[in-house]
């Protein structure tokens, strides 16, 4: 009986993540056109994906970008990002995890003059 219970729990997980995928580009749109600051709202919409991902998918986290004895992913509040700056200054990152953090810092153009995205995230609070 359990055996139905999950595969009936991963079927919905899998629905709703469909879900998500086909109605999130529909939000965007609705967002530009409706919304007085829509760059705001994909900012907002932006950070609540990062941290629902680092909380949701810390199994994936933890062992594809920590090496042992590092920072924990997971922890509820926290980005994806500040795990990832948490484990770079204890040089706990794995070497998929700084290809990762590369990336990152190429494609957050905004923080180019400011040291890269992960400069001083370490010691951000976390969201409650």
């Amino acid at each position: 009986m359990q055996v139905f219970k999950a595969i009936g729990n991963y079927v919905l997980n899998w629905a709703a993540l469909i879900l998500f995928v086909v109605v999130h580009p529909f939000n965007a749109i609705a967002e530009i056109l409706k919304n007085e600051n829509p760059s705001r709202e994909a900012f907002k919409n932006a950070l609540a994906i990062d941290i629902f991902g680092n909380e949701h998918y810390k199994t994936f986290w933890n062992w594809a970008f920590r090496n042992k004895g590092g920072y924990n992913f997971g922890v509820k509040g926290e980005t994806i990002s500040v795990a990832m700056a948490k484990n770079m200054r204890l040089n706990t990152l794995s070497w998929f995890g700084w290809v990762c953090a590369f990336f990152i810092n190429l494609a957050d153009i905004t923080t180019w003059t400011k040291g890269g995205h992960f400069k001083g995230i370490a010691d951000k609070p976390r969201l409650k």
